[in-house]
């Protein structure tokens, strides 16, 4: 661009020095930084400079006013996507608890059962319990007659083999 404006300088210094003199032929400076330049040059350099930077502006707002459109398609599609997500995962965590209350149910049902069960067992176990209560009690009475019996027994034993042993003592 500076390239550009340097030659439309040294394009204008070579109109305005042909019309002044053209049989004087003036060596054309090496460097932009020779040239003149005078109020209408710079004037015409900075309006040129003032459009481009006004078609970049433009360019750069089209730019951004493209990008914002950009977001806010994408904003649009993430946020659609994002609710089917949302309602999927909804209907999946639903299903699951659906699942789990079932899964509970059915649970509890056998947890009843069992309990049931151990209640019926439980009744069982305690007539049981009773019945060898009342079996030991009737044994032990049974128990305490036979050794009563054995007790009057060996009682008579000893009086009998007392009075051997007095009879032998007084035979003698």
């Amino acid at each position: 661009m500076v390239e550009r404006m340097a030659q439309r300088l040294l394009s204008f210094s070579r109109m305005k020095k042909a019309k002044k003199s053209p049989a004087k032929r003036e060596r054309l400076p090496d460097r932009s930084s020779e040239l003149l330049v005078n109020q209408r040059m710079l004037y015409a350099v900075r309006d040129e400079l003032k459009a481009d930077i006004r078609s970049h502006d433009q360019r750069f707002d089209s730019i951004d006013a493209k990008l914002e459109a950009m977001e806010a398609k994408l904003d649009a599609k993430l946020d659609s996507r994002v609710s089917g997500l949302e309602a999927k995962l909804d209907s999946r965590v639903s299903a699951l608890e659906a699942k789990v209350d079932a899964s509970d149910k059915k649970s509890d049902s056998r947890f009843d059962v069992l309990l049931a069960k151990f209640g019926e067992l439980d009744a069982k176990m305690t007539a049981q319990y009773h019945r060898v209560v009342g079996l030991v009690e009737e044994q032990n009475n049974r128990n305490l007659a036979v050794l009563d019996g054995y007790q009057s027994l060996f009682d008579r034993q000893d009086r009998v083999e007392r009075e051997i042993d007095e009879l032998k003592k007084n035979s003698r």
